[in-house]
């Protein structure tokens, strides 16, 4: 009659053990991310930044490729998402962003909540890349306004 008890007694605390394991590397990634946020990007530069963003893909290279978690950072020139493990970075330039989506899946994945979806253009070629982040809309509406500005401003040079 104990050894059930013992069971569930065992495997609680491995259960335990393997989520306070969990969350002290993940706090260990966000601090990591943070400074490496702080190393790439002056401080003055940041519009928007978190050491949390859920890396979904490239819609380009399908469906097979690495998921992530890693900083993501929104400049008045830029959109920069480092990828904690393995490490990679993403920049898309604003002047190259053609649409900001909210779709609910993306590569064949979901969260069941919207993702930051940015459509560009690479090498002439359209493509897409999404996350999942704290408030998506608000994102959204960061970048299409940083968007407006940077074409505005290309027209004007381009008048000038």
């Amino acid at each position: 009659m104990d050894f059930p008890i013992i069971v569930i007694g065992l495997g609680l605390g491995t259960l335990i053990t393997l989520l306070i394991v969990f969350k002290i590397s993940l706090s260990r990634m966000h601090r990591r991310m943070k400074i490496l946020i702080g190393e790439r990007i002056k401080e003055g530069e940041i519009i928007v930044a978190t050491p949390s963003a859920c890396f979904f893909g490239v819609k380009s290279l399908g469906s097979k490729q690495i998921r992530g978690n890693g900083a993501l950072i929104l400049t008045r020139e830029e959109l920069y998402f480092i990828r904690a493990l393995p490490e990679k970075e993403f920049r898309i330039p604003l002047d190259s962003i053609k649409s900001v989506t909210m779709p609910r899946s993306f590569n064949g994945k979901s969260v069941f909540s919207p993702l930051l979806c940015v459509s560009y253009e690479n090498n002439g070629k359209l493509d897409s890349i999404a996350w999942s982040v704290k408030n998506p809309d608000s994102w959204k509406k960061s970048i299409d306004y940083l968007c407006v500005k940077v074409t505005s401003q290309a027209c004007k040079e381009k008048k000038s």
